[in-house]
């Protein structure tokens, strides 16, 4: 039943991302202004404006493109893949270890020792 409710999930997420592409690019294209007006309030928001090397011309052609939208979508099925579910198996997450390498979760099972992990903010 959690398999079918993370396909429906992601079938809902993904229409939504097809939407919101296909209505961004015609906001581009039909009203440039208004878009550039749209997309840099979006981006003081989450501070991406504010940074000093940021030049909203090399960003913009790529934000409602094809290949964006492949990109948000598999970062979404990837993310759908490690939700855990109660009484079943953890996802293999990836991870990066303590020297900067790529590494997944079920790498530091050791035996049949049981693996801890403690999420937590150094902040």
């Amino acid at each position: 039943m959690a398999k079918l409710i993370a396909y429906v999930k992601f079938v809902f997420i993904s229409t939504f991302l097809c939407l919101l592409t296909v209505v961004g690019k015609a906001l581009q294209i039909l009203f440039p202004t208004l878009a550039k007006k749209l997309l840099l309030k979006m981006g003081h928001r989450i501070t991406m404006a504010q940074n000093p090397r940021f030049v909203y011309e090399d960003w913009v052609p790529t934000f409602f493109s094809l290949s964006y939208l492949k990109a948000v979508l598999r970062k979404a099925w990837r993310r759908l893949q490690d939700e855990a579910h109660v009484g079943k198996r953890a996802p293999n997450t990836t991870v990066i270890d303590l020297q900067g390498r790529k590494c997944h979760v079920l790498d530091f099972v050791k035996g049949g020792r049981p693996l801890v992990l403690s999420f937590g903010s150094c902040t």
